[in-house]
């Protein structure tokens, strides 16, 4: 049984200590490379080939969509 109770201390141990450290990291990591505004939209440039109809395009882009 002490051996059990052991353990759950560790256990204990080890996730209050992640959970300082990923304090630590998040407060000291620089955020530069994240945008201000982030909105969460995927651009698609669908690029067709010269005189193709807008019938063509629509199907194309109806596609994409699906997927």
């Amino acid at each position: 049984m002490a051996l059990l109770l052991r353990r759950k201390w560790l256990a204990m141990g080890i996730i209050v200590a992640a959970v300082g450290l990923l304090s630590l990291l998040m407060n000291i990591t620089k955020t530069g490379l994240v945008p201000q505004e982030d909105m969460g939209t995927i651009s698609v440039n669908a690029q067709m080939a010269p005189g193709s109809s807008l019938s063509k395009t629509e199907r194309v882009m109806r596609r994409q969509d699906r997927l």
